[in-house]
Parts: C-alpha cells; structure tokens; sequence
C-alpha cells in the first residue's frame, strides 16, 4: 500500500513538472528579436512564423527611435525560408538561404537546408532561445516597419501567405 501511495505521489508530481506546447497563436503574426539588441549598431536576425507553418528569417538591420522598431533593408538583408513544426515545448525549423543582398564567394543560393531547434522557455513574457540567444515576440514595431518586413518577403517568396 506505501508504494502505491508513494507512486500516486511520484505521478502527480511529474504530471505537475510536464512543460505545455506552445501554441501557433503564440508564434504568429509578430516578429521575434533577440531580447538583448545593441541599438548603435542595430544588426540582428528576425524571426517570423505562418499560420501555415511557413518560417521566416531575416537577417538585417533595425533602427530603434521612439520605442518603436523600423526594418530597414538597407544596406543589405539576408533572407531564410522554411517550416517550423511544434513538438512540446520545442520548435523545430527546416529552412535555408534563398536570398542574400551580397553574395558570397562559393556561396550557393538557394542553400542546402538547415535543420535546427528553437527551445521555448517557460519564462514571462515568452521567449525563445535560439542560437544561444533569447528572442522575444516584438509589439511595439512600427506598421511601417513591419510593412517593409511583408513586403521584402512577399517580393522574394510570392507564395507565402499570411
């Protein structure tokens, strides 16, 4: 009877630690940055996700002014597309290279796919870390910044919806 009573215990507890998955609608609809920026230089990766499962990376460069983000596509930006699928409390991403401002010698676009994974963490507000760095969903971007990010995707990969 102890130990049935101690495994009733054990159960529940584990039941209590089980992380929940992480939703489409929590993904969706919003770039994602990493949470620590050097605003002077203003250069990072961007993260975008589909309903559609459709991922998005962008990277380029930013500007901060009046707490609102602005994408910019000068001087230069490099564009990843792929898939994202959700399993637990971890995205997995397929996706490459397909376009990039300044090529690179040898460099083939489209590239080879890249498979990786984007660990969601617990912490409030939602983060991602990716790449070593925590990524936060960005809500104070300017709808003209956010217009010149769809309408940079949308000039490269026409099939994407949103």
């Amino acid at each position: 009877m102890k130990s049935q009573i101690l495994l009733l215990f054990i159960l529940m507890y584990l039941a209590g630690c089980a992380k929940s998955q992480i939703s489409k609608e929590e993904l969706v609809d919003y770039p994602w940055i990493p949470n620590k920026v050097n605003w002077n230089e203003g250069s990072f990766e961007t993260l975008y996700f589909y309903n559609d499962s459709n991922f998005v990376k962008i990277g380029s460069t930013q500007v901060l002014s009046n707490d609102s983000i602005t994408f910019l596509s000068e001087p230069g930006f490099i564009l990843y597309n792929g898939t994202y699928t959700i399993e637990k409390n971890d995205i997995l991403l397929t996706y490459r290279i397909v376009y990039r401002t300044f090529t690179r010698v040898g460099e083939k676009v489209p590239g080879e796919f890249i498979n990786e994974k984007i660990f969601v963490s617990e912490d409030k507000p939602l983060q991602l870390k990716f790449k070593g760095k925590s990524f936060i969903k960005v809500k104070n971007a300017t709808s003209e910044g956010l217009q010149r990010m769809r309408d940079i995707i949308n000039k490269f990969l026409p099939t994407l919806t949103k």
